[in-house]
């Protein structure tokens, strides 16, 4: 009787097999990772403006540059920008820092009190006459609302 040594190579069943587990595999987790990366998106864009407010308003209050700070909201262009002076249009322009949103990621309804997109914190006292609320929207998620009060506080929802 003559024996066959069996080979270690797959046989072409097994592969496929292995191919359709991946396939399936991929297909299952392929939607809830698209709706966590535009859900981090989000919440990092959140985070973001929640701190370049209260860096302005560390910076006014202990007098950087002698000036007052503020941040500006350009809703077309999807970008904020950290300011230096007591409005935008005159600041010192050279100290600007431009941030923009990611991709998916927008501005909504920005309610200041005076009106306008921009939120100017005072020298010393770090309190702004612009309080009100900056809405952050996504396509993927619930809309995102930072706050900001009289005496300067900045917090989000």
């Amino acid at each position: 009787m003559i024996k066959f040594k069996k080979s270690p190579a797959l046989t072409l069943l097994e592969v496929f097999l292995v191919i359709t587990i991946f396939a399936v595999l991929i297909v299952a987790v392929t939607p809830n990772m698209i709706i966590f990366f535009f859900s981090n998106q989000s919440t990092l864009a959140e985070q973001e403006v929640v701190h370049t407010l209260r860096h302005s308003r560390e910076k006014a209050a202990t007098q950087i540059h002698d000036s007052s700070w503020g941040v500006y909201f350009d809703t077309g262009a999807s970008t904020y920008t950290l300011f230096s002076g007591s409005t935008y249009v005159g600041r010192d322009a050279s100290l600007d820092v431009d941030y923009p949103l990611p991709g998916s990621v927008t501005f909504g309804t920005i309610t200041l009190t005076g009106g306008g997109t921009e939120v100017v914190f005072d020298q010393i006292t770090g309190n702004t006459s612009q309080d009100g609320t900056v809405e952050i929207t996504s396509a993927s998620d619930p809309t995102i609302t930072v706050t900001i009060n009289a005496f300067g506080n900045v917090s989000s929802n």
